[in-house]
């Protein structure tokens, strides 16, 4: 199920921010879904399981998205849905928000 309500937000926010998707799925799965939904136009990266050694709840997939951008942690929003998600979120030292209604 497609949560309408967060991608009206990403399509408010990348106006002034980048936008990446980081998550545990593999690329395959992930492109599949972006595009069933025909939102993937609306990152600007995207992290996968394949991209990191340990996946969320490690912050590794958080952290790659900030080095790749060169922005720092306290200039991070991270937007998550899962229990393990919120703990990487947390770890990455970033800011982040817990989102519902999606699973």
């Amino acid at each position: 199920r497609k949560n309408e309500h967060l991608f009206s937000v990403i399509r408010l926010i990348r106006e002034e921010y980048a936008v990446a998707l980081v998550t545990t799925a593999s690329r395959k799965n992930t492109e599949d879904i972006l595009t069933a939904f025909e939102v993937k136009d609306l990152f600007d990266l995207i992290i996968t399981q394949e991209d990191v050694q340990r996946t969320k709840p490690e912050p590794d997939c958080f952290l790659l998205a900030m080095e790749k951008w060169g922005v720092d942690k306290k200039d991070t929003l991270i937007f998550e849905d899962s229990e393990t998600g919120l703990m990487a979120a947390k770890a990455s030292g970033a800011n982040y928000i817990k989102v519902y209604g999606y699973n």
